[in-house]
């Protein structure tokens, strides 16, 4: 039986070579692929952060409010790290000619992004423990949806960059 397969599989005629997509070399996903990667991670602990203190916030206990504040101020200050290690790389690392607009486009958002986080950071820091949950309770979501959009501005020119060099998102 096994012998019948072999000689049936040695008699076919070769397959047409198969479309291999080529990958990130290991240089350029060590300069900028891990930087992209953990940037995007950074700005999708942001995103849900945000989600996480609008959440039942006009019920939530003033303990409950000021903890979620510090998540949201904690993973701004984080992100904004990220962001300066990702604008190292991308000035450090030479890139065809093809992902050169992606980029310029990302690096474009990047000193935005960074303004809006350093003022999610400041804003969102934990001060005088009572007095700040009105406050918070009151601007708190207007200011994590604005965050919240510059960011999805931040994480689409990411992936687009990331495609464009040749990683799946």
């Amino acid at each position: 039986m096994i012998a019948i397969l072999l000689a049936l599989w040695a008699a076919s005629p070769p397959g047409k070579p198969s479309s291999v997509s080529q990958t990130p070399d290991t240089a350029l996903n060590r300069q900028l692929g891990i930087p992209l990667a953990t940037l995007r991670d950074s700005l999708f602990a942001v995103q849900g952060s945000g989600a996480a203190f609008r959440r039942d916030l006009a019920v939530a206990s003033p303990d409950l409010v000021i903890a979620r504040a510090r998540q949201v101020q904690e993973s701004c200050t984080r992100a904004l790290a990220t962001i300066a290690a990702t604008q190292r790389a991308l000035a450090a690392t030479p890139l065809a000619p093809r992902t050169q607009p992606r980029s310029t486009d990302l690096q474009r958002l990047l000193p935005k992004l960074q303004t809006d986080l350093a003022r999610c950071s400041r804003e969102f820091a934990p001060g005088a423990w009572y007095t700040r949950v009105d406050s918070l309770r009151a601007w708190g979501p207007a200011r994590t949806v604005q965050l919240d959009a510059s960011v999805r501005r931040a994480v689409d020119a990411t992936d687009h960059l990331r495609a464009a060099l040749g990683y799946k998102s």
